[in-house]
């Protein structure tokens, strides 16, 4: 079910520089730049997410997070946490290395977890929370940023991005290289059955 956002307060984005141009939390300057990009505060969203595991006498971020003992494995999941990392960036948005870094600053116990990039990866990808903004031209750094908008629900469910998915029967004229592979097989197994000799009939034996 979509949410009314019309009074919510602005999550401010920042385009170019390492901050939003912002008077108070969420409310632009109103200069008329449009350095950076306006989007509902996602905050309630994420204290609903993180239920009890987030201190109420903290700042939404990831040090609110209640976790005992440090070296254990965090109770949220990785998809609240990736919003957290987020949310308490000064910029409001994080490159992926970035997000990986804040979690395993907070956490140790994503130092040693290798794939714990790749999971990220995913998540940013499947849910429709996190928002890509393309680097600018001619920005210093390397990949893109991710920042949060819940403006967008899916109709798979919440936050969940819809996957295109190739239609039945259609998959050979999508990919070519996958019709030549299916061909090849088709011709192999038909030879490995001319090759193959006949069964030999068993001789009835009968009874003089």
């Amino acid at each position: 079910m979509d949410e009314d956002h019309t009074s919510s307060p602005l999550f401010s984005v920042s385009l170019t520089s390492s901050a939003p141009a912002l008077g108070q939390w969420g409310a632009p300057t109103g200069d008329g730049h449009s350095s950076h990009l306006d989007f509902p505060d996602p905050g309630e969203s994420i204290r609903r997410e993180a239920g009890d595991a987030l201190s109420p006498h903290l700042p939404i971020s990831l040090n609110a997070v209640i976790h005992f003992p440090l070296s254990s494995k965090p109770s949220l999941p990785l998809f609240v946490l990736i919003q957290l990392a987020i949310y308490s960036s000064t910029p409001k948005k994080l490159t992926l290395q970035e997000i990986c870094t804040a979690l395993r600053s907070r956490f140790p116990y994503f130092v040693t977890r290798t794939a714990m990039p790749r999971s990220v990866r995913h998540l940013l990808s499947l849910m429709t929370i996190f928002q890509k903004i393309p680097r600018l031209k001619g920005q210093r750094g390397k990949g893109s940023y991710w920042t949060l908008n819940t403006l967008v629900v899916s109709r798979f469910g919440r936050y969940k991005r819809e996957r295109k998915r190739a239609k039945r029967g259609k998959v050979d004229d999508i990919n070519p290289a996958a019709k030549r592979r299916k061909s090849a097989t088709v011709k192999k197994k038909a030879a490995h059955v001319a090759a193959k000799p006949p069964r030999a009939r068993p001789k009835s034996h009968l009874c003089l």
